[in-house]
């Protein structure tokens, strides 16, 4: 998109979208976001000082080099890695995600751990409630705050998946024939379900025309390569902008009917939603007792 020009298409309330141009670094941007309340001020902006901008700054080194190249898997190892750690924060740090994991992260992240009352028990001081639950009541906001941001950068530096996306075979694919440019959103990541089987994928618009492919098996990414550039955008484009909660970003106004129609009708559940579901039936099937304790979901 180009310099100091971008369009910015935001839901304002219920399904009325906004429209407005600001530069570039103001985009997508939320005060205090990762600031875990409760704590000094220079502890409570650490997750986004100390561990989500040096990320963004040697993805940003990564990506400069991909493009250089024209090519994916050339990256060194440690740039390569970079890149990987800024594709699984953009599936974990959206801003929905992170007020759901904080809103949940007493229940269903402390509390569901089947063991975590004996563990309590073990531990607790003669002072202390005999429940653990009891003794979460008494806790400063700022325990959940750590809590919760203490998980996102779990996901967002996990190992197993971050090997499997290296794993696989990356490129950049140029789409300088399409006669529309590549949209993004704050859901920009079109990703399989599970990673490591043949048909396994990540795509990711990096520019105008320019998109970031990671395939798990080469013979299964022939759906990208036969397909025209023009409607290989249209694909992502569909993807993106249906995939998007909040934000949808062009380089111009020419696709804003595409993005009105289009805007966040094929929402599919991002991997917290789908692990907090996993969580959830795994409370389901504790003990009464321990479900009492838990109280209604949040």
């Amino acid at each position: 998109m180009r310099e100091n020009k971008v369009v910015e298409y935001k839901k304002v309330y219920g399904d009325k979208i906004g429209i407005k141009s600001p530069h570039p670094n103001s985009t997508g941007f939320i005060m205090r976001l990762y600031e875990k309340r409760g704590l000094p001020e220079d502890i409570a902006q650490e997750f986004e000082s100390a561990f989500l901008a040096p990320v963004d700054d040697r993805a940003a080194e990564s990506l400069y080099e991909m493009l250089e190249a024209k090519l994916g898997g050339t990256l060194r190892p440690g740039r390569r890695l970079a890149w990987t750690h800024f594709l699984l924060s953009l599936l974990f740090r959206m801003p929905e995600d992170i007020e759901l994991l904080k809103r949940n992260v007493r229940n269903d992240w402390i509390m569901s751990i089947p063991d975590m009352q004996d563990r309590y028990v073990e531990l607790k001081r003669p002072e202390d409630p005999d429940l653990l639950a009891d003794y979460l009541n008494t806790q400063e906001i700022s325990v959940f705050e750590e809590s919760a941001m203490s998980i996102a950068r779990r996901m967002m530096n996990h190992t197993n998946v971050a090997n499997r996306i290296q794993a696989m075979h990356w490129s950049i694919v140029e789409l300088d024939e399409a006669p529309i440019e590549l949209l993004t959103s704050d859901r920009p990541v079109i990703i399989t379900s599970r990673l490591g089987q043949p048909d396994s994928h990540i795509l990711l618009p990096i520019g105008p025309h320019r998109l970031f492919v990671a395939v798990q098996d080469r013979k299964n990414s022939r759906w990208l390569r036969n397909r025209t550039h023009r409607d290989l955008v249209m694909l992502i484009n569909k993807r993106v902008v249906g995939n998007a909660n909040r934000l949808v970003y062009a380089g111009n106004e020419s696709q804003t009917r595409f993005i009105f129609n289009r805007f966040g009708k094929d929402r599919v559940a991002s991997h917290l939603e789908r692990f907090q579901a996993y969580r959830e039936d795994k409370r389901q099937r504790l003990p009464a007792e321990l479900q009492n304790q838990l109280g209604p979901e949040s």
